[in-house]
């Protein structure tokens, strides 16, 4: 059974973000990132899977997209969403994992998606993409 506000509407809108020119800064701000989480009223998310989510989505950037970095944590109507946005070029997100163990093109995103209540990416205008990660409610078990 979940335990989130999931029958609540929230409009928060822009709860945390973390814009550099530098992708390893947002990993420095990892726990703030679960910090804004953790404060926001009313929201039970796995904390553990927003972690994860946001690692790896994180270390995408880093691994294939160097340059700036723009995070943040949205709150709109029933649902907090991650977006992560660069300046590399936009890809069609199929989520697997490679074929072999060793590899590890698409681990990350393959990751992040079984951790998310759902990921897409989208272009951005001017160029550049934005990956939207829906954050999954915490379980009550």
């Amino acid at each position: 059974m979940s335990t989130g506000n999931i029958h609540g509407m929230c409009n928060s809108g822009l709860l945390w973000k973390c814009e550099s020119q530098n992708p390893l800064t947002a990993l420095e701000r990892h726990g703030a990132f679960l910090e804004s989480i953790r404060q926001h009223a009313g929201w039970e998310v796995d904390e553990d899977a927003a972690a994860v989510i946001f690692l790896e989505l994180v270390a995408n950037v880093i691994k294939h997209s160097p340059g700036p970095i723009r995070a943040s944590l949205n709150c709109n109507a029933d649902q907090l969403a991650l977006h992560v946005e660069d300046d590399g070029n936009l890809f069609a997100l199929e989520p697997r994992l490679p074929p072999s163990a060793l590899d590890e093109g698409g681990r990350g995103l393959f990751i992040a998606a079984q951790y998310a209540s759902a990921l897409r990416v989208e272009g951005r205008s001017g160029g550049g993409k934005i990956t939207i990660a829906i954050l999954p409610e915490k379980l009550s078990g």
